[in-house]
């Protein structure tokens, strides 16, 4: 499974990191009564966004190429599943969220095509807009949600994996879904979306 994520050039992400405050403050979280179902707020910033469109102004990342970064608004729903110790995990990135590119996405595996004409999968593009989507886990944990373990602002960069972890403490697996759909609105004037 190919994750897209969001991030800069070196120099963007060390800006990034050095500006970024992490306070103590858990998430903003709640409980729907009876249902089991929790809803839990986070900030995500410096998040590297990848492709699979490599070039002059992408850098490598354990997901692929990195063209952009993004600031998220997170929201993770969290709903017990039939079985026992298994829930889906639905994040959505939500209005507010930006991202700011430094390189053109290209069109590869999982994307649409490339919005950008006279394209150059992964050289020099600058733009910013508006990122939303969804990204979809069945997980298997032996705990239920914790939210006093999920800040309210993440540190940079971090993972959506990371953020799965602070949910359950470190005892989730991942056992199915990973199915997304993200949307930028704004890559070359056009609609930009990865889609797996």
């Amino acid at each position: 499974m190919r994750m897209r994520s969001i991030a800069v050039g070196t120099a963007a992400l060390m800006a990034a990191t050095a500006a970024a405050v992490v306070p103590t403050v858990t998430a903003s979280a709640s409980a729907s009564s009876g249902t089991g179902k929790v809803i839990i707020t986070t900030k995500s910033y410096g998040h590297m966004d990848t492709t699979s469109a490599s070039g002059s102004a992408t850098f490598s990342s354990d997901n692929g190429a990195v063209w952009a970064i993004d600031s998220l608004n997170e929201q993770w729903t969290v709903v017990p599943e039939t079985s026992p110790g298994n829930y889906s995990v639905t994040l959505k990135v939500t209005k507010g969220s930006k991202f700011s590119e430094f390189a053109d996405p290209g069109a590869g595996t999982n994307e649409a095509t490339d919005p950008c004409t006279g394209s150059n999968p992964g050289g020099p593009h600058t733009g910013q807009g508006n990122v939303t989507g969804t990204i979809q886990y069945d997980i298997q944990s032996s705990t239920g949600p914790d939210l006093s373990s999920v800040p309210a602002v993440q540190a940079p960069n971090t993972s959506l994996g990371t953020v799965l972890g602070q949910i359950f403490d470190g005892n989730q697996s991942i056992v199915g879904g990973g199915h997304y759909t993200f949307n930028y609105a704004d890559v070359c004037g056009a609609l930009y979306q990865q889609v797996g």
